[in-house]
């Protein structure tokens, strides 16, 4: 149990991460906040991934529980897109 609960504290530790990452982008909304928010994004998705892989939560239930959150809250996004930024690829000042 001592090696999930690595797993769970890793999980809250880059959904912590993911808020201030969001917090950024609604702060600065440079290309470097949304190249960080993306990551910490796919930070998060991965640690799902694992609690799913071990067992600790039940995969159809996150896939319903997404569904149904994406159905819900689509709507809202048609009323606030933001415009995309492009990032350079000479851009030296992303963090990660």
């Amino acid at each position: 149990m001592r090696d999930i609960n690595n797993v769970f504290i890793k999980t809250m530790e880059e959904c912590g991460e993911l808020v201030q990452a969001c917090a950024k982008v609604i702060k600065y909304d440079t290309p470097e906040a949304r190249h960080n928010l993306a990551e910490e994004c796919g930070d998060v998705l991965a640690f799902i991934h694992l609690l799913q892989r071990s067992g600790c939560v039940e995969t159809e239930i996150v896939e319903n529980k997404s569904r149904n959150t994406i159905l819900k809250y689509e709507p809202i996004l048609e009323y606030s897109r933001v415009p995309e930024l492009k990032i350079s690829a000479g851009s030296s000042n992303l963090s990660g």
